[in-house]
C-alpha cells in the first residue's frame, strides 16, 4: 500500500526563501541540508514546475542528487542497486551526502544518474546549468549510455518485474520501427509492483492514438493500466509514460490506483488512455 510520506512545510519555505533570495546559500544548507536527513519537500516542490526549474538551477551542485531522488521516491540503496559498473555504489554513496567534487567524478556514473533521475546530464556536470547554458533538449546521457534496443526488446524486459526494488534503465529505440519520433529515448522504470514505459516526444502534434494503441497491443493483452502525458522534467520535450502490471494481482492493482493521482499532480500528468481529458471535456 502506497503512503505518503510526511512532508515539512518549514522545509518547503525555507527553499523559497533561498530563491527569492531572502536568505543566502549558506544558510538555505545550514536549515535544509541536515545529514541523511530525506528531502521530502521535493514531492511538493516539483508540483510547482517553473518554481521548481528555478530551485534546480540555483541551489549548489552537491545538493540536485539528493532533491531529484525524492521527486521520483527514489532511495540511496535503490539507486545502488541499479548498476553493477565498476565503482558506482561507492560514487553513488558520495554524491548522495554532497561530498565530491564534480571534476572528481567519472562522466560514466553521472550518465546513469542522469538517466535514474530523469533530468539532462548537465544538470549533474555542471555548477551553475543556466551560466553554462544547458540545452533543454539534450539528451546527451543516452547517446553516451549507448543502450540501443529494438522496441520488442525493450517491451520485452519491462513487462518482468525486477528483482530489485526499482530499475531503471534509458535506451535509444533502433529505426526500424517508428512510433512518436526518430531519434527516439525512452525510460523505463520498473518498481515491484507495476512499470512504467517512457517515451520522449519532441512535439505534442506527434502523439498519436495509433501509435498508442500499436504499443499497447504489443505488450500482453490487459497489462497497460493507463497512457500518461506530461512535459519532461527540466527539459523543452514531451514524455507519453505506459503504465503497466506485470500480472492481475489485485494487490498491486490497488497500489497502482492508490500512488495514480499523486503521479499525476507531481508531474503535471493527464490520462490519455483509456480515457482523454479532451474527449471528457465534451462527452
Amino acid at each position: 500500500m502506497y503512503n505518503k510520506p510526511d512532508i515539512s512545510k518549514k522545509q518547503i519555505k525555507y527553499a523559497i526563501d533561498f530563491v527569492k533570495g531572502n536568505i543566502n546559500e549558506d544558510e538555505y544548507i545550514k536549515e535544509a541540508i541536515v545529514k541523511n536527513r530525506r528531502m521530502y519537500e521535493m514531492i511538493e516542490i516539483v508540483k510547482d514546475k517553473h518554481f521548481f526549474n528555478q530551485y534546480i538551477s540555483k541551489v549548489p551542485y552537491f545538493v540536485r542528487p539528493r532533491a531529484l531522488k525524492e521527486v521520483h521516491g527514489l532511495s540511496n540503496l535503490m539507486i545502488r542497486n541499479m548498476r553493477d559498473t565498476e565503482g558506482f555504489k561507492g560514487t553513488i554513496d558520495n554524491i548522495m551526502i554532497g561530498n565530491f567534487q564534480i571534476n572528481s567524478i567519472k562522466a560514466a556514473s553521472f550518465y546513469d544518474l542522469a538517466i535514474i533521475l530523469d533530468v539532462p546530464y548537465e544538470y549533474l556536470s555542471a555548477e551553475h546549468p543556466i551560466m553554462d547554458r544547458v540545452n533543454p533538449n539534450s539528451f546527451f546521457e543516452y547517446v553516451k549510455v549507448k543502450n540501443s534496443k529494438t522496441l520488442k526488446a525493450v517491451l520485452e524486459d519491462v513487462i518482468q518485474r525486477p528483482k530489485e526494488e526499482r530499475n531503471i534503465k534509458g535506451y535509444i529505440l533502433r529505426n526500424e520501427y517508428s512510433t512518436f519520433n526518430s531519434p527516439e529515448y525512452i525510460r523505463t522504470d520498473k518498481r515491484t509492483q507495476f512499470f512504467s514505459l517512457e517515451f520522449f516526444v519532441g512535439s505534442i502534434a506527434q502523439i498519436d492514438d495509433n501509435a498508442i494503441e500499436n504499443i499497447i497491443n504489443m505488450l500482453p493483452e490487459d497489462r497497460v493500466h493507463c497512457v500518461l502525458l506530461s512535459k519532461a522534467l527540466l527539459r523543452d520535450v514531451w514524455k507519453v509514460s505506459f503504465l503497466g502490471l506485470y500480472d492481475n494481482n489485485d494487490i498491486h492493482k490497488e497500489y497502482l490506483e492508490k500512488l495514480l493521482p499523486e503521479l499525476k499532480e507531481r508531474f503535471d500528468a493527464k490520462e490519455i488512455y483509456p480515457t482523454s481529458w479532451v474527449s471528457d471535456l465534451y462527452s
